[in-house]
């Protein structure tokens, strides 16, 4: 007899569509077997994450002796995909995006499209394998040549233990600018307003400045006055470093490279 213990103990019954289960009628070799089988929908039916399952053996020589039971837990787990993109400045090469497969117990296969294209291992991409860890798998695509414009990719999941056969999910490249800011030769005795725009963005990030070969990050101040926008405008975003007299005083040479990061 099998049974599903909670709170209360239930009698499993082979039913074919939850349940099914199959024991030996006679001995072999001294040994009796019953086998359960829990169908997809009989997980369903399965009230909690966890369940204890319990089988239960009568003699059939001494049927008034106590009953003889094994008591196991079942965890059911939970299939789910979570893909990491990347948005990276245009011309940026070697740039990996990730699928990640949950709630598996053997490695799935993952393949790779671009559009209706096949990838494959070439000079313009590395595929790696993410090894099978605490019931999570996944596979990375790293993006070898330079990335000029916005890629939507595709990772095809396919796993027999969930049914799964090439599950699509979308893995986004985006790229964005950054405007060119000349060299910029200026009298020390009035403020300096340096602008950093990015274009092409598909949500805000943030802007760091630095000075020197070092380099320094700049901390807004009284020597330096840093504003950048937090939100985008029309996929724009951009920052302004403000250089204020007595910051020129505090760069040790006469030429200094600045960097908007």
């Amino acid at each position: 007899v099998c049974l599903e213990t909670g709170l209360f103990s239930t009698t499993i019954k082979n039913d074919t569509t939850n349940f099914a289960t199959k024991s030996d009628t006679n001995l072999t070799g001294g040994e009796q077997k019953s086998v359960l089988t829990i169908k997809p929908a009989g997980f369903k039916n399965l009230t909690s994450t966890t369940t204890t399952l319990t089988c239960e053996f009568t003699s059939g020589e001494e049927v008034s002796s106590p009953k003889g039971e094994e008591t196991f837990s079942l965890t059911k787990l939970t299939y789910s995909v979570t893909t990491t993109g990347a948005e990276v400045k245009s011309g940026t090469t070697n740039v990996p995006i990730t699928c990640t497969i949950s709630g598996v117990t053997t490695q799935p296969t993952v393949s790779w499209k671009q559009g209706s294209t096949d990838i494959t291992e070439d000079a313009n991409y590395d595929i790696g394998t993410v090894t099978l860890s605490a019931n999570t798998a996944g596979a990375v695509l790293t993006v070898v040549q330079a990335t000029s414009a916005d890629t939507p990719y595709t990772c095809l999941v396919t796993s027999a233990e969930w049914a799964k056969t090439d599950d699509p999910h979308t893995v986004n490249l985006n790229v964005y600018d950054i405007t060119t800011i000349s060299d910029i030769t200026t009298a020390t005795g009035v403020d300096e307003v340096i602008t950093c725009t990015v274009t092409g963005l598909t949500s805000a990030g943030t802007f760091v400045w630095k000075q020197g070969s070092g380099p320094t990050t700049i901390s807004s101040g009284t020597n330096f006055v840093i504003n950048s926008d937090t939100a985008l405008s029309s996929n724009e975003q951009k920052s302004v470093l403000t250089i204020k007299p007595d910051g020129f005083g505090t760069l040790s040479s006469a030429t200094t490279t600045f960097t908007c990061e």
